[in-house]
């Protein structure tokens, strides 16, 4: 059954009841808004001091700039940093993001939901059903930690694209991350991207890697070489390539119908899912209009003998 648009909140839906940081309802729609989007039922709403903190170290920001080094990220690539700033590293991973639009009040909110599934364990095991129990590394070398849900919400202001609003956190069940729908894999499947759709031809993206303030360049895992592009990095590319962003500055297509709770951009991004490290990474725009159909653009590579080499397809329609 094609994977729908329609479907994209499966697992994360909102609780709109009313949400309280210390009691006494918040009086602006803006704040109420996000913290409703953050708040669901097993999701923890966490403080922010120590996730924006995180991301300064990060960035190597400097308090007294008159322009935060934060003023570029995208909602879209902060969720992606700071998913990972938050949890353990892992080798091996799957990221589903889901990207919506909200205008309250007249200020757009950018509501993010992020998941990240350990692929681990499940590589492990073909592994040892492959090769043999005794032929298999231990279980710390396929990468440890739950599979995770964040959400993240965020505005625009003069000086950032994506002020940081609210966040929560939630584990997601071996069970749920082995049963639930990543458009057209479950979220646990080793398949590649190859077999969600109907690929064009390859061709080569020789676009310079995006001069961006957060690391591009991220140290493996396996064995410590800095040979593995940063996610958020080539969710930028996958947008460039798309047409969706103009160097660092993202510009997304206008929802048709007014606001609802279903969104319009997902980003998936493989990691380290065969034998060589790299990423592979998806991004879709939902069908805008009566005469337009979903959009995949899809990024493929890494950092092979200390040069990026990276490919690019596209697809049309809903994957499979």
């Amino acid at each position: 059954m094609p994977s729908s648009f329609s479907h994209l909140l499966a697992g994360t839906s909102l609780m709109v009841s009313v949400a309280l940081f210390s009691g006494a309802a918040l009086a602006d729609p803006i704040d109420d808004r996000a913290l409703a989007f953050v708040s669901t039922e097993h999701a923890e709403v966490l403080p922010l001091q120590y996730i924006n903190e995180a991301l300064d170290d990060m960035v190597d920001a400097d308090p007294t700039a008159m322009i935060p080094a934060d003023a570029d990220i995208s909602p879209i690539e902060k969720a992606l940093l700071l998913i990972d700033t938050q949890e353990e590293p892992l080798p091996r991973a799957r990221y589903v993001l889901r990207y919506n639009r909200e205008i309250v009040d007249g200020v757009e909110l950018s509501l993010v939901a992020i998941d990240r599934y350990n692929l681990g364990p499940a590589i492990r095991a073909e592994t040892a059903l492959s090769y043999g129990e005794e032929n298999t590394a231990n279980a710390e070398e396929f990468g440890i930690g739950p599979h995770v849900r964040w959400r993240f919400a965020t505005q625009p202001t003069a000086k950032l694209a994506a002020l940081l609003l609210a966040a929560s956190r939630e584990e997601i069940s071996e069970k749920q991350a082995k049963r639930g729908n990543c458009f057209g894999r479950t979220c646990l499947s080793l398949d590649p991207l190859d077999v969600v759709a109907d690929w064009a031809e390859w061709t080569q993206y020789e676009t310079p890697l995006p001069e961006v303030v957060y690391p591009t360049v991220l140290s493996n895992l396996f064995n410590g070489e800095a040979t593995e592009l940063a996610p958020a990095l080539v969710a930028l590319e996958t947008a460039q390539a798309a047409g969706l962003a103009d160097g660092l500055a993202w510009t997304l297509p206008e929802k048709q119908g007014g606001d609802n709770d279903t969104p319009f951009i997902v980003v998936i991004v493989d990691r380290n899912l065969g034998q060589e490290v790299m990423s592979d990474v998806a991004l879709g725009v939902a069908k805008m209009g009566l005469d337009s159909e979903e959009h995949w653009t899809r990024i493929s590579g890494g950092i092979f003998d200390g040069v990026p080499t990276q490919n690019l397809t596209t697809a049309e329609g809903p994957l499979k």
